[in-house]
């Protein structure tokens, strides 16, 4: 509300809408990580552990914290990088080496819907 009523105030008494961004799509390349290898230290680059469900490792161009909306997947948070995600690529942490496996990769579409600072 106080919002709305800055818009009116500061543009002399007009009503004045803003605009409504429309959510973003886009198709990326989806794959699987597990933490249970030789040098993985169970601590993401945003120093959480990771988490079923939760931990997504995303691009450098993404901020860690950001929440993604994967298809068929659900809703995930940017906590991790890895070295071969790069631009339109993820990699969803799941705990079962052999369930990552099956997981495989997969052309998804994946919408961006919180950065986090």
């Amino acid at each position: 509300m106080s919002l709305i009523l800055s818009l009116i105030i500061f543009h002399g008494g007009q009503t004045v809408t803003p605009p409504n961004p429309k959510p973003v799509t886009e198709t990326y390349i989806v794959t699987a990580y597990t933490a249970h290898c030789d040098g993985c230290s169970g601590i993401t680059a945003s120093g959480r552990p990771p988490m079923e469900g939760v931990t997504v490792a995303c691009p450098k161009s993404m901020k860690l914290g950001t929440w993604v909306d994967i298809e068929n997947v659900g809703r995930r948070r940017c906590d991790d990088r890895g070295g071969a995600i790069k631009d339109k690529r993820l990699d969803l942490f799941i705990p079962s080496y052999d369930a990552a496996v099956r997981f495989g990769r997969r052309e998804l579409e994946v919408e961006i819907l919180k950065e986090e600072n």
